[in-house]
């Protein structure tokens, strides 16, 4: 069975991200997607983690994002990932937060984001 994680278990690993996707969409409107139904959260890829110094920690950073967005709204407990024994090469950790925070570099697009509680925007 995979390993389950809430989104919230999970640590940045860098302290800001781009606010787009490799593919060119925003990561603002991909979490409106995912929150209103257009976009289910198995479509989006497993992030990826591995765990150091107890805490797990990811390089897929925009996706965690998205995805801490929408357990924080009540659409997403518990998320797959892929537990990585080893941490690929490009990783380097530039969090200032300890992992807990990021920055969105430009601004993300959607609305979903900027709403306090899913209720807000019903």
């Amino acid at each position: 069975m995979a390993l389950q994680l809430y989104p919230s278990e999970i640590f940045y690993s860098q302290d800001s991200i781009s606010c787009r996707f490799s593919d060119g969409n925003l990561i603002g409107e991909t979490l409106d997607e995912l929150c209103e139904g257009r976009l289910k959260v198995s479509d989006i890829d497993p992030i990826s983690v591995t765990k150091v110094n107890g805490q797990w920690i990811t390089w897929n950073n925009r996706r965690l994002w998205v995805f801490r967005h929408l357990e924080r709204f009540g659409k997403c407990n518990r998320i797959a990932v892929n537990n990585m024994v080893s941490l690929p090469k490009y990783f380097h950790m530039t969090s200032k937060s300890g992992g807990q925070a990021v920055e969105v570099r430009g601004e993300p697009g959607g609305r979903w984001h900027n709403q306090r509680s899913a209720c807000s925007i019903c």
